[in-house]
């Protein structure tokens, strides 16, 4: 679906704006984050699908993450669920350069990239309560990832 199929969205214009103007400053090189948050029901899944297509339409891949509002949800649960949607459709050679040498760090927190890419070696063993994450394994990844769409 393009932007034009969509049904009409209203009443976020000035939001929907700054969005396409932080995903003109990525597709120009000079990346940002962009956050939507807000009390439920106040339409943030709205804007965010809204704001896909626009994505979509202009050749920018989106990866979707979601807080859960209660407690229980795993530690990084936005970046887990993203990281997995990524991983789910692409060839395991690129997947594996792509990752580089942190592949096995980001399988601390996406278990299943361990069934994708079989030969990761297994982490240390360790007694630190945060030692299922070197976060410099996911920086260096998405640091890849920008490379590759030449958004840096």
């Amino acid at each position: 679906m393009t932007p034009a199929d969509a049904e009409p969205f209203v009443g976020r214009d000035s939001e929907m704006a700054e969005l396409t103007a932080a995903l003109d400053d990525a597709l120009s090189g000079r990346g940002s984050l962009a956050v939507i948050a807000g009390e439920p029901g106040i339409g943030k899944t709205g804007i965010s699908e809204a704001f896909e297509l626009v994505a979509n339409d202009r050749g920018a891949r989106v990866l979707w993450g979601r807080c859960y509002e209660e407690s229980g949800a795993p530690r990084y649960w936005p970046g887990v669920q993203a990281i997995r949607t990524y991983i789910r459709d692409i060839d395991e050679g690129l997947l594996l350069a792509e990752m580089g040498p942190g592949a096995s760090d980001i399988a601390g927190i996406v278990p299943e990239l361990r069934e994708i890419l079989a030969d990761l070696p297994e982490p240390p063993p360790s007694d630190d309560p945060n030692a299922d994450l070197n976060g410099d394994g996911i920086v260096d990844f998405v640091d890849m990832l920008l490379v590759l769409q030449n958004w840096t």
